[in-house]
C-alpha cells in the first residue's frame, strides 16, 4: 500500500504527489491480536456528573449509548484530578489536598454505567494526600457497596496518577524520589490488602509518565509484589513520547517521518520489556511458598 496522502488541490493537475508513507503488509508473521476491550476513555472526577449523570436514577443515556455503540472497553475515572479528590460522602469541611469531594453517588453512577454498557471502570485513588486510611474508607464505604450486584464492572483501583511529576504539580517537593514513592505506595497496598473486606480489590499502578521512572517498573513490581497488582499502567502521550513538540507540529508528514517512527518504536520496546519483566516477577512470586 502506498501513496497515502491528501487529494490534489488542483483538479486535473498532472503533478505527481510524493507519498507520505509506504506500508508493506504481510500475512506470513501475524502480530499480537488487539483485544476486543482495547478501547478506553478517561474522565476527570469533576466531569463525571456531566458525562455519566448525577445519580444512577438519572444517568446520561446518550453517553451510555455511545459506550454501547463502541463495544466493550475501559472507563478510567481520575487523571490529574484523582490526586486532588477525596472521599467525602456527607460533604464536610474542606481538607488540604481535597479540591473535589467524592460523594456516595459518584462511585454508584460510575459502576452502574459500567454494568449497563458492558464496560469496566478503572477508578483513581488519591495518593498525593498520603492517607491510606482515607483510601481504605473510600474503597470500603464507596466502592464496595457499588459492586454488590455486579463486581465484574470494576477493572481496578489505580493508586496515584503520574507520581513522577508530582513536584511539577506542587504535590511533592522537587527532591521527591522513587524510593519515597515506593514507601508511600506500599502503605496503601498494606492498608487495602491487609483488610479482609478490601483484600480482593484489584490494585493498579504505577501510572508513570517520564522515561526515567519508566525504567523503574521492574523494581516497582518487585517491591510491591506482583500478586498485589492486577496489572500495570504507564502513560505515553504521542506528542511527548514521540518527540512531537505540540499539536500544531503534529502534521501527517511529521508523524510519519522515519525519525519520529523510530522514537515511538523505542518507547514501545521499553514498554514491552517492562511487561516481560513484570510477567517474570509474577511467575517467580507464584512459585514462592506463602
Amino acid at each position: 500500500m502506498q501513496g497515502v496522502g491528501a487529494a490534489n488541490d488542483h483538479a486535473g493537475s498532472s503533478h505527481a504527489e510524493t507519498p507520505l508513507a509506504r506500508i508493506a503488509v504481510t500475512l506470513d508473521r501475524l502480530g499480537t491480536r488487539i483485544p476486543s476491550d482495547f478501547m478506553g476513555l478517561s474522565i476527570e472526577y469533576p466531569a463525571v456528573d456531566a458525562y455519566l449523570g448525577a445519580t444512577p436514577a438519572s444517568p446520561n443515556t446518550v453517553f451510555r449509548q455511545l459506550l454501547t455503540n463502541l463495544g466493550s472497553g475501559s472507563l478510567r475515572i481520575g487523571g490529574d484530578s484523582q490526586d486532588t479528590s477525596c472521599w467525602s460522602p456527607i460533604g464536610g469541611h474542606d481538607r488540604t489536598g481535597c479540591a473535589f469531594k467524592i460523594t456516595a453517588s459518584l462511585p454508584r453512577v460510575v459502576l452502574s454505567t459500567a454494568a449497563a454498557t458492558g464496560w469496566r471502570a478503572l477508578i483513581g485513588v488519591n495518593l498525593a494526600v498520603s492517607n491510606p486510611s482515607a483510601a481504605q474508607a473510600y474503597a470500603t464505604d464507596g466502592i464496595l457497596p457499588s459492586t454488590i450486584s455486579d463486581a465484574s464492572g470494576l477493572l481496578g483501583l489505580e493508586i496515584g496518577n503520574e507520581p513522577d511529576i508530582y513536584s511539577q504539580h506542587r504535590l511533592r517537593p522537587s527532591r521527591y524520589s522513587f524510593a519515597r514513592y515506593l514507601h508511600e505506595f506500599g502503605r496503601y497496598v498494606k492498608a487495602l490488602k491487609g483488610t479482609v473486606r478490601t483484600a480482593a480489590l484489584p490494585l493498579v499502578g504505577p501510572a508513570f509518565v517520564t522515561h526515567e521512572w519508566d525504567r523503574q517498573v521492574g523494581p516497582f513490581v518487585a517491591a510491591t509484589g506482583a500478586r498485589n497488582l492486577a496489572f500495570l499502567t504507564l502513560h505515553y502521550y504521542p506528542f511527548s513520547a514521540c518527540s512531537i513538540p505540540s499539536a500544531v507540529a503534529a502534521t501527517d508528514t511529521a508523524l510519519l517521518s522515519e525519525g519520529i517512527m523510530a522514537r515511538c518504536l523505542e518507547h514501545a520496546n521499553l514498554l514491552r520489556l517492562s511487561q516481560v519483566f513484570a510477567s517474570y516477577i509474577s511467575r517467580r512470586s507464584e512459585a514462592e511458598p506463602r
